[in-house]
């Protein structure tokens, strides 16, 4: 792999598929001077994270993660040098509040999307909690999806200060009920996409469309699911009257 990166001193992205990372890989991908790398999607081996860490990419501005993650190395966020990074996934892995705490104080001044993927939380009232601490100024995208989460737990993400997000994403197969109140409180003025999916749960799209509409007059796209009863049909229909720029989808959350 050195000898192949060696010769690409102009890559911008790289992608590797996963177990294929060890730690004689990382080693090489963090030492050759790759200063105009952007972009990287990688699972390295657990043992070469803290390698990992230490990459010098000045520039690089999206980073996916994925198993080989461990909450102690969440700690090399905060002191390394990819204050450039603007989009941060983490899938696949598991999130303990050492973990959340370790990101939520990265220095990562540019960050606009934040998502996490197929993440277990051991205790997701105090991660959340955690998370909503994050003080990323420019966050415009929070995604968490198939994160097994209870429903009451998302009213400590209201608690999240982060004026300019726009997008906010949420799809657990643990959500039964509408979990729209819990945010009624958040401080979110420019949200202009909200997707909320459970698994079960026949949503109330009356109570929620106008709680939505609300709380954010600026909404444009309002994604439910995954079924609307047939009496809230008429609701959405009204809606697309009363709200001329909204958008409602109802959909199936379960992966595909």
């Amino acid at each position: 792999m050195r000898r192949l990166l060696g010769q690409l001193p102009m890559l911008q992205g790289f992608i590797c598929s996963p177990g294929l990372l060890n730690r004689a890989g990382v080693v090489a991908l963090t030492q050759i001077n790759l200063l105009k790398l952007r972009a990287l999607h990688v699972e390295p081996e657990s043992d070469a994270m803290p390698d990992f860490m230490k990459g010098n990419w000045p520039h690089l501005k999206c980073l996916s993660l994925g198993r080989g993650l461990r909450n102690e190395d969440l700690q090399h966020l905060v002191t390394c040098p990819w204050s450039s990074l603007e989009q941060l996934e983490l899938h696949g892995c598991s999130m303990t509040r050492t973990g959340m705490a370790h990101l939520t104080h990265a220095h990562l001044p540019m960050l606009k999307s934040l998502s996490f993927v197929n993440v277990s939380m051991l205790d997701s009232g105090r991660e959340l909690r955690i998370l909503a601490q994050g003080i990323w100024p420019q966050l415009l995208k929070l995604e968490i999806r198939h994160v097994p989460i209870i429903e009451e737990r998302f009213q400590e993400l209201a608690l999240g200060d982060w004026p300019r997000l726009r997008v906010l994403t949420i799809e657990n197969r643990f959500i039964f009920h509408d979990i729209m109140p819990y945010f009624v409180t958040a401080s979110w003025p420019d949200l202009a996409c909200l997707t909320v999916c459970g698994t079960h749960h026949a949503w109330d799209a009356a109570s929620s469309i106008h709680l939505c509409m609300q709380k954010w007059p600026a909404l444009q796209l309002l994604t439910l699911g995954p079924r609307i009863p047939r009496h809230s049909t008429d609701i959405v229909e009204m809606a697309k009257d009363k709200w001329p720029l909204l958008t409602v989808h109802v959909r199936d959350p379960r992966p595909k």
